[in-house]
């Protein structure tokens, strides 16, 4: 894990990222039980160019593992802060992250809290390496966030370590 440049969003983000969030409230006032992950689903077709953008700012790599998205999975947009627990921060630019189909199911939901920090680091605006260092091509933790960043994404994981090595 190293740290990631998002960079800016697309011309017009901001304006999209505000109809969608128009249309979730909407769609939510007329139907209670939709989650923001069911209309997220629903738009996926409409966020595809600004998936692409953020796919050529992390270079095609995944935010966690860096795994390169066509040697692994499809590229996904991760929400650091997960779109079932903070739906209004699922259409914030600062909120969105490359990841693979591997690290984004293992996080999926979960957001664990460490004495009122988020315990999983987010790459794209603080230093991994203050929290992890690598020994060979294993991860190691040097504070309790690298640690719990590690275990949640499974950043130990032996293919992770092959691939490394290469």
């Amino acid at each position: 894990m190293i740290r990631a440049k998002r960079g800016l969003p697309r011309e017009g983000f901001a304006e999209r990222a505000a109809a969608w969030k128009t249309s979730f409230e909407v769609k939510r006032s007329r139907n209670p039980d939709l989650t923001v992950s069911s209309f997220w689903a629903g738009i996926r077709s409409s966020i595809r160019s600004d998936a692409v953008h953020l796919y050529e700012a992390f270079h095609g790599k995944c935010a966690f593992c860096e795994s390169c998205m066509a040697h692994v999975s499809s590229p996904q947009v991760e929400h650091y802060r997960p779109k079932s627990k903070y739906p209004d921060a699922a259409f914030d630019w600062e909120n969105w992250l490359l990841s693979c189909g591997r690290c984004n199911d293992r996080k999926w939901a979960h957001f664990p809290d460490c004495d009122g920090v988020p315990c999983l680091i987010d790459p794209a605006s603080e230093e991994p390496e203050s929290h992890i260092e690598f020994v060979g091509y294993v991860p190691v933790p040097k504070t309790r966030r690298g640690a719990e960043t590690i275990q949640l994404i499974g950043l130990d994981r032996s293919p992770l370590e092959e691939e490394r090595s290469r």
